[in-house]
């Protein structure tokens, strides 16, 4: 419910997802999120007080919440048109493959913002607000992948250049399995399912999962000494 204590919490999560991107050797993409991230945090704090109206506002439109059938329907149509968007324009307009530093994972984490942001209108009965969906995914995903093209071109000179990063198919798959999760929790609180065991979760979420907890426990002594 606060509104400073959740701006703090984006600025911490925007850090690490920015050291994951710097330790993939993918420094322009970092350099491309630390600069739209503070121009979001700029409109973030400017708007903060409009949070609560608008906060009202969408909880009156979405009062009522999608069937189930709705929900995995649109979210596979969400799902496939993103996929379809992505491979199309990276491949066939901006030649990007798996050789890029980390592309393979950053790529499919994209998809997942992608995904989070269109299934809102993927939902929707109406084949207009779908439209909305399909074409603000694409034209999102089309303005990402060209301001990273210039960025990269602009530091490419820079930047120290990457050859080999030592990355495993195994920790692709264990980073890209925590965000989907994250997107899974996220979709299933919008859809307003299951909420009671998501309140739960939300609790140790913000106990930070008691991970303070047991380092003072086990580090305690020695900082006594």
């Amino acid at each position: 419910s606060s509104v400073k204590r959740m701006l703090a919490y984006s600025t911490i999560a925007q850090m690490g997802f920015m050291m994951v991107q710097c330790g993939l050797g993918a420094f322009a993409a970092s350099l491309l999120h630390i600069v739209a991230h503070s121009l979001y945090k700029a409109h973030a704090f400017l708007n903060s007080g409009n949070a609560p109206s608008q906060s009202f506002a969408r909880r009156t439109k979405t009062s009522e919440r999608p069937s189930l059938k709705q929900s995995v329907g649109g979210l596979l149509f969400i799902v496939v048109t993103t996929v379809a968007a992505y491979l199309s324009i990276s491949m066939l307009i901006f030649g990007h493959g798996s050789s890029k530093p980390g592309g393979l994972l950053l790529g499919g984490i994209l998809c997942l913002s992608l995904v989070m942001w269109g299934w809102h209108f993927s939902i929707s009965r109406a084949v207009s607000t779908r439209l909305v969906g399909v074409v603000g995914t694409t034209t999102l995903c089309l303005l990402y992948l060209s301001c990273y093209e210039m960025l990269a071109t602009v530091v490419t000179t820079a930047i120290p250049a990457v050859h080999d990063v030592d990355t495993s198919f195994l920790s692709y798959a264990v980073v890209f399995a925590v965000f989907g999760s994250l997107c899974a929790v996220a979709l299933t609180i919008d859809s307003g399912r299951h909420l009671h065991r998501i309140e739960g979760l939300r609790i140790h979420a913000l106990n930070g999962f008691y991970i303070d907890a047991c380092y003072r426990r086990v580090f305690a002594a020695w900082i006594r000494e």
